[in-house]
This record gives C-alpha cells, structure tokens and sequence, in this order.
C-alpha cells in the first residue's frame, strides 16, 4: 500500500481517503516490524497535501508516543525525520501550540542519532524549532543533546555516494547553537569549556560559534564571562607562533567577537555597550601593559590584538584608539632604543592600517552604513601622527625604521578622508624626495613602493608631480647608468598601476628616446653610456606593454577596449609605429651618423622587435592587421610612405629591400622587426600576401644565399613561421615538398659553402612541420640526421638537430600562437631512434660516432618520459659508452639521464651499477676530471640519489670504495661541488649503519 502511495498522482487520493488512510497507518505505529512501511505510507500521505492541518499534527505526537525512533534502521529514522521536517513546513503553528509536548519528545527522539545522513535533517530541524518556537523550560535539555555532538569529527570515507562533508555536519550543529538567545544562558560555559581544551578542532568550532553567539545571545549572558573568553583567547594566541594559522585564527577570533558586540540587535542598550566595553577593557589594560616594554614579544603581540580590535568595529576603534593612541605617544617621548623605537611606530602604523580597513581608503566609495569615514577617532590624531612617520623616515643610518615612516605615511595617504589633498601633495613630495635622492637603496626601493601604492588610489597627484619629477631626472645626461636605470625602474613601477597613467608615460618615454638619439649626432662615435640608456627607455617601453598584455586576459580590460571607438588607436602601436619608423629611416639613411647608427644597432633593433610584436599582441584585431599590412608592404614592397615621412624619401632616394640577399647591411638588421610581426599575430589573421607560397619560396632562396648568417637565419626564421601558421589546405608544404626541400638537400649532401645557411633553412622548416606532426616534416627530421654521417657536415648538423629538438618558446610556440599538435615529440622520438641507432652502429669515425651519440642525448632529453623509458634498456651500453667521450655537455645530458632512470626505473639500472658507479666517482673527482665543475656536481647529485633508489644488498659492496673515493670530492675546488659532495657522502654513511 505504501509503494502505491508513492508512486500515484496525489490528485487521485481525496481527503476522505487520505484520512481513512491516516488512521489506518497511526492505528498500527505499535506493530514495530511494520515501522518502515507505515513511515512510507505517511511521507506519501503528507506529501500528497490531502491532509488538513489538524490531521496532520496528530502525526508527530502518535509517532513520539508509539516509536522509539533510535532502535531502527538509518532509512526508517530518516523516513521519520523527513515526515516531522514536512510537518514543521505545513502545520508548524499547530506544533508550536503543543511545544512543551513536541520539543521534549522530538530531543529525546533525536538523542544518540549518529549516521551523518539523518543529522543533516536532525540539525534543520532543531533549528527551525529553536527559531519559531518557546523553548521555555527545554534549554537546557537542548543543549545537553547538541553538546553531545559538539566539536564535529565526521570524516566522510572515501567515494561517499551521498556526498556529506564535515563541513555540512559543522555548520548545522553550529546553526543550531546560535538559533536561538533562549540557550545563551547553557550554550556560553559548555563553548568555554571546549575552548580551554586542548583539542584543536573544538578550539576551532567553539570560537565559530561563539563569535556567530554575539550577534543573537544577549551581551547579558556574556557579560559574566568576558573575562573567561579574554583570558583563554590571550593564552592561546601568546603561545602560538608568531603569523601561524593557529594565531590568525584566535585574532580573527577576537575581531568577531568584537565586531559582534557592536553590532549585535541588544548592543544600543545599556547591557550592550556595557559588555563591549567590559571586553575592550580587559584587553586594553593587559595590552598597554606589555607595549610599555616595546621590545618584548607579548609587545609585538598586543599591537597586533590592538590592530585587530581596531579593525572591528567603529565603537572599537574609538575606544582603542582613544586610550593606546595617547600612550604609544607618550612612549616615543621618552628614552628608547631604535629598535624599541621601531616598534612602537610600527604599532601606530598598524593601526593606521587596521583604521583604513575599518573605514577604507582614499577615493574608494563605501557603501556600510555602520562606519563614517568622517567620525574616525585618527581625524584628530593625524597631524602628530603624520609628524611621527616623517620624522622617522628620517632617521639617519636607521633603515628599518625609515622604512617603518614610509610605510606609516603611506598608510595615512591611503585612509578615506583623513588627509586634506594640500597634506596629501605634501606626502607625495616628501616621498619622492627618499625616491630620487635618497642613496639607501632599501628606502629607495621602499620609497618607490610607496609612490606606486599611492598612484593606485590617486594617480592624478602622482602624474602632476612625482613623473614630472622623474622625466626631469632623466633628461640629466651626466646621470650615470646605474642611476638612469633606476629612475626608468621607477618610471615603469607608476605607469603599470593605472591604464591612464600608462598612456601618458609610454609618449613621454618615446620623447625622451627620441631626445637621447638627437643627443648622438653631436658625438664622434658611440659609447656604452648612451646605448646603455637607450636600452634602458626601451626595456622601460617593454615592461610597460607587457604589463598591459597580461591585463588583455582580464575579461573587464577585453570590454573596455570592445567598447573604445574604432579609430582609438592603442598606445602601443603608436609607440611601436614612432619606432620602426626611426628604425627603418636610420637604415636607409646615406648619412652614416651616430644617431642612425644607433638606431641601427642590433640589440636596439631587437628591442625594437619585441615591443613591436607585444603591441600587436595586446591591440585590438582591426589595429593590429592594419599595422601588420603597412609592416608587409613596407619590408616586402617597398612601400616605405607606410612609415616614412616623403620629405626623408625624396632625400634619401634609397630602396628598402631588406629581404634581399644583397641588401644593405643596415637594411638587414631590421628584419627581426618583420619576424616580431609574424610571430605575434594569429594563423587567423589573412596574411596580406597574393601567395604565400611564392613568397616563402622566396624567402628560402634569399636565406640560403645571404652573406650575412645572422640576416639568413632571420629569414629562415620567417618562412618557418609563414609554414606553420599559414598552411592552409597544405599548399606550403607542397610547395616546400616539391621545390624546396630538393634545391636544399643538394646543398646538404654537398661540402660547398652554401652548406650552412641551407642547414639553417633546412632545420627551421622541418622544425614548422614536425610541430605540426607532419609527414613531411618527419621525413625531413630523418635527413637532419643523415647529415651526421657525413665528415664534413656532422658537426653543422648537431647545430641543425638542436634547432629541430629545442624547446625554445622564441619564433615558434604556444606563447606565438603556433600549431602544435600534443604528440609530435612522441612521433619525433619513435622516428628518429631507430635512424640514431643505426648510425652510430655504423659510423665510419669515432668523430661520426660521437656526433649521433651527441643528438641521442639531445633525443632522449626532448621526448616525455613514458615514451624513453621503455626504450633506454635497450640504449644503456650506448649511454655506457658516452659517458668516455670528454664532452661535458654529452657527459652532463647522459648522466641527467641515469638520474631520471634512479627516480622513475631504478630497476633497469640495477644490473649495471657495479660499472656506472666507477665512472660517476672518476668523473666526480677533479683530479681526474678538472675541467667540468658542472659534470662533477651532476655526477655526485647521481651517486647521492641512489642510495634511495637501489636495494641495500646491490649497493652494499660499493660502500667503502664510494666513501673513500668522496673524500677526494671533500678538497674539490669549488664550493658548490663541495656542498653536494658532503650531502652525496651523508647518504651514503647511511648504508654503514646497522
């Protein structure tokens, strides 16, 4: 009958049914075995909403009088408390009525339940019913049953299907403890007692609930107490250490109780206001006691309950500060040494802080209503205060406590409405003073810190005063290097904290670069001094940019600019567009001045490259095309009105053909600027070529027949990337398949003196489609590697392999945008193995043989580790046999790799440890291998794993050669070789022991 109640439609059920149906059910409650259905039958019952409410009352007295419910099974009892939580929905007025029946017999129902599943609705209901109900006489028999389950130590197993937490459980109970003022009287002592205990997690839980108490218990039941909870909260924090979660906890702790004293709905009366000055008493008068020895550690800890208390509440923080205030002054008038000193001004400083948080800071609309910004009890402290912290920044050959007034003048600065804009310009300049002539580097960098915390919330006063002042500096040409890049250090710390502030930084700092360049054309012939600071403005530049860059990731920043007009054009292509066209006029420029050639130095056009590319990266599409168009036509076509201003054209009357073999040596230089653009922009954007593959046939040709290496392997570079990106409908790689690769691989199976650019070239194209897991690219790896049996080209071909293997995130990866398919070192490893392992099989030369061991270890070092580590049984006489070669980056990579098989497969090392051992302690010890510091540390670290990596009895007949051979590491010249090699020893005196 009870499965049919619950699966028919309740409108099929009338009410004369359903009471027919209810007397039945209550008529049998006494059957025990029957329990479980019947409790079916009435959910199915109350449920179907057929019941009046009367009817339904009955329930709960019938089920109390004729259950008891802790002798059956978890699904009957959660049956029941499902029924009484339906009851407590639908009739609770009418069990409100009968409470001093109902409450009694539902505690007693509940008393000794334990399944997590029906404490979760046991607690629901207990709060509801302390809520809404007159619990008279019954409090204390309520808390006696929730104290029973009081601190929670539920810990759900593993893969609970039901899906309930400690923290559920937690913050029922604790739900229940706060419901209702009528328990305050019982609840308090029971909370302090497990609040003296020692164990945590009832430390923990009864601070939560005493804290959430004070805003429903009355401060009445607290005030016999407050001594109690302030002597136990002081016990627990002064014994904890200092910043450890267990002290923030009891600081957090008194915060709330605090707080909660000041906002509770008894705290406007009397009783109210008296027990949150009970509590603030007993912690000021113990408080102000220990700040008097300033020096002592329960000092440091008071002002931080000090600094708390004032975080709390804004009658807590008149009051505190209204009696600590006054005495931290008297203090600082007396005799104290500068530690001592220190320490009370930090405690002003915190306070500070802690009334900033309470009340906020400059220019920051609050919208709590329970603090006035313009009632702050600092108000009428300020001017002493601000005297304080000027005064100590000061203090001469005493940085700490300089750095203590930077920061309590900071702190004022930043309070809402405590400084007037007149005191606030006057801490601005006083700031800048300890940032641009202060010679302590440490109140320099602290100075910086503080202008830029303050440009954060105001940076109209900082733009009108403190860059100003910094642009000023750096326009000082007798400045010395390390000063100008301080002061562009400085420069760069402003300008990222506002968006607006950047903008006008970035034209100024183009001005300023243009100013230094103009400054050359008078010299004779660069100097360091001057590159030094050109560098030194375009680093700023870049720093600048790239700040903005990570702020295009934040949703908020993407919408502000969606919503710019479309011809805003971004601050960073401006920038990036004033650069390239002084670039590319330097190098078409006949006059050979010292100015152009500056600009046509190659770190400066590098620096040139990079802040190009972060600004196209952060401009919006539509810009950043636009500019890569104009970059296109200017290197490709010739097109040099894009950039250059017609008067410099007509002068000049030069071509522009960067990516010519013969361009001018100025000219190449600049072509890192087209590959920045390339690099930067997304295979989405339309390349604005007519074909793409006409144009990378050419590039490849130009590359391989450049004088210059360096212009070659930039245009290499550039075909690469146009290869990678751009291969739409695998066109490139046709092209590349069918006349490139062949015109290439005649110059690698030759010994002319193409050879080496055409590796280059070689190498960057295969390495485009071996990311892309092509075919094509795979097969063009194999030739790589045929190159190394060839003696002429061998060694040029481990440069190529480096290329193809590296990780490298320049040109081509992620960071660029560029198609990379996850598996390809996996692909590259199983195809290139068996070709590496065939060649050193069959080198014709000891040098050959080298060289493929060389690109094996570059192999192995390159591929995922659950791809090489199967492999490497196979390979370990092979790896044996590198490690006789002296080659310290060979020697250095295979013993990388033995470490890893110590940590991931030491059993594959285990029958060859008896001969890899010798040859880790002979390349240990510099007496026999006195040139590589590096190999010698890699070999001790290798030694030092295995002892936790092989059995004892494999390593036990080694013992006493390794520890006598370590000795000698012991007197190894260098420190850093010493240190490992003591450790290495360490480990193994551990194998001596019994």
């Amino acid at each position: 009958m009870s499965c049919v109640l619950s699966e028919i439609n309740p409108s099929r059920i009338t009410s004369s049914s359903a009471s027919v149906l209810l007397n039945f059910y209550l008529e049998r409650l006494h059957d025990q075995p029957s329990v479980g259905e019947l409790a079916k039958g009435l959910l199915a019952l109350l449920k179907s909403d057929r019941l009046t409410k009367t009817e339904a009352s009955a329930i709960a007295s019938r089920i109390f009088e004729e259950i008891n419910l802790q002798t059956y099974q978890q699904s009957v009892r959660n049956n029941i408390y499902r029924i009484i939580e339906l009851l407590m929905q639908k009739c609770g007025e009418q069990l409100q009525e009968d409470a001093a029946n109902f409450l009694p017999a539902y505690i007693q129902a509940m008393d000794g339940e334990k399944d997590p599943r029906n404490l979760v609705i046991a607690f629901g209901l207990v709060r509801d019913i302390l809520r809404v109900f007159d619990i008279g006489d019954n409090a204390e028999d309520v808390c006696n049953v929730l104290f029973a389950y009081f601190p929670i130590t539920f810990k759900p197993p593993p893969d609970d299907p039901y899906g309930i937490t400690t923290e559920d459980l937690r913050d029922g109970l604790r739900n229940c403890l706060v419901a209702s003022p009528l328990i305050a009287d019982f609840a308090i002592p029971a909370l302090l007692e497990k609040l003296a205990s020692s164990n945590p997690t009832a430390k923990r839980d009864a601070m939560d609930v005493l804290a959430l108490g004070t805003l429903t218990y009355p401060p009445i039941a607290f005030k016999p107490h407050i001594q109690t909870i302030w002597e136990l909260a002081k016990e627990d924090i002064m014994k904890a250490q200092d910043n450890s979660e267990e002290q923030r906890q009891v600081l957090s702790f008194l915060r709330s109780i605090a707080k909660g004293f000041s906002t509770n709905t008894w705290s406007s009366t009397s009783k109210g206001e008296e027990a949150l000055s009970l509590f603030l008493t007993e912690a000021l008068e113990e408080c102000l006691q220990h700040l008097k020895e300033p020096e002592s550690k329960l000092a440091r800890i008071s002002g931080k309950i000090l600094t708390t208390l004032i975080e709390a509440s804004d009658p807590c923080c008149h009051q505190v500060v209204g009696v600590a205030a006054p005495s931290l002054f008297q203090l600082l008038q007396g005799e104290l040494s500068s530690t001592g000193r220190n320490a009370v001004v930090e405690d002003l400083v915190d306070f500070v802080s802690g009334g900033r948080i309470l009340y906020g800071s400059r220019a920051e609309v609050s919208n709590r209503e329970d603090v006035d910004a313009d009632s702050s009890p600092f108000l009428q402290h300020k001017d002493l205060l601000l005297d304080i912290f000027s005064v100590t920044a000061q203090t001469p050959n005493e940085t700490g406590i300089r750095i203590t007034g930077l920061r309590g003048m900071v702190a004022l600065a930043l309070s809402r409405d405590l400084l007037a804009e007149a005191e606030l310009r006057n801490v601005i300049i006083q700031l800048q003073r300890f940032l641009v002539d202060d010679s302590e580097e440490l109140v320099s960098d602290a100075a910086l810190q503080a202008v830029a915390d303050v440009c954060r919330h105001v940076p109209t006063l900082i733009m009108q005063n403190t860059i100003p002042l910094l642009f000023s500096e750096a326009r000082d040409l007798s400045l010395t290097p390390d000063r100008f890049a301080r002061t562009m250090e400085s420069i760069e710390v402003i300008a990222i904290e506002t968006e607006t502030s950047a903008n006008v930084v970035l034209a100024e700092l183009l001005s300023l670069f243009f100013e230094r360049v103009k400054a050359l054309s008078g010299n004779e012939s660069l100097d360091d001094v001057a590159m030094t600071s050109l560098l030194a403005i375009l680093g700023t530049i870049q720093g600048i940019l790239q700040t903005r860059m990570e702020h295009v990731l934040n949703p908020s920043y993407a919408q502000t600019r969606a919503s710019a007009a479309e011809n805003d054009k971004d601050p960073g292509l401006a920038v990036a567009e004033a650069l390239l066209e002084a670039t590319i006029t330097a190098a078409i420029a006949r006059d050979p001045s010292t100015a152009n050639q500056a600009l046509s130095d190659v770190e400066i056009v590098n620096n040139v490259a990079e802040i190009i590319s972060t600004a196209i990266r952060i401009s919006d599409v539509q810009h950043s095309t636009e500019f890569v168009r104009r970059i296109f036509a200017t290197f490709f076509g010739n097109k040099l009105s894009e950039f250059v201003k017609n008067s410099v054209q007509d002068s000049q009357m030069l071509r522009f053909e960067p990516l010519k073999r013969n361009a001018t040596e100025s000219a190449a230089r600049v072509v890192p600027i087209l590959l920045s653009a390339v690099t930067a922009i997304t295979p989405a954007t339309q390349l604005p070529l007519s074909s793409p593959s006409d144009f990378l046939y050419s590039l490849s040709a130009e590359a391989i027949a450049s004088p210059s290496p360096r212009h070659g392997a930039c245009l290499s570079k550039i075909a690469a990337v146009i290869l990678n990106k751009w291969d739409r409908g695998g066109q490139l790689s046709h092209r590349v398949e069918n006349d490139i690769c062949p015109e290439l691989e005649t110059y690698l199976d030759g010994d002319g003196p193409l050879v080496v650019p055409a590796l280059v070239a070689y190498a960057w194209l295969a390495r485009a489609l071996v990311l892309k897991s092509s075919k094509l690219g795979m097969k063009m790896a194999s030739k790589l590697i045929s190159v190394l049996g060839n003696n002429a080209t061998s060694k040029l071909g481990i440069e190529a392999l480096e290329t193809l293997l590296s990780d490298s995130e320049d040109v081509i990866s992620k960071q660029n945008a560029a198609v990379i398919k996850p598996l390809y070192k996996q692909k590259l490893f199983t195809t290139l193995l068996p070709i590496i392992n065939e060649g050193i099989r069959t080198a014709s030369s000891e040098r050959i043989r080298h060289n493929y061991l060389v690109v094996l270890s570059k192999l192995i070092k390159s591929a995922p580790n659950h791809i090489i580590i199967p492999e490497l049984a196979q390979l370990l006489p092979t790896l044996f046999t590198s490690l006789t070669y002296p080659d310290e980056v060979l020697q250095g990579s295979v013993i990388d790799i033995f470490h890893l098989l110590l940590a991931e497969a030491a059993s594959m090392l285990t029958p060859h440890i008896s001969s890899l051992i010798p040859v880790l302690l002979d390349l240990a010890n510099h007496r026999r291998n006195p040139r590589s510091m590096n190999v010698r540390s890699q070999s001790l670290d290798c030694l030092q794993a295995m002892p936790a990596s092989i059995r004892y009895d494999i390593l036990h007949p080694h013992v006493k050669r390794v520890l006598a051979q370590l000795d000698s590491c012991l007197d190894d010249p260098k420190k850093s070789v010493r240190r490992v090699a003591v450790a290495c020893k360490g480990r193994w005196l551990f194998l001596t022991k019994d």
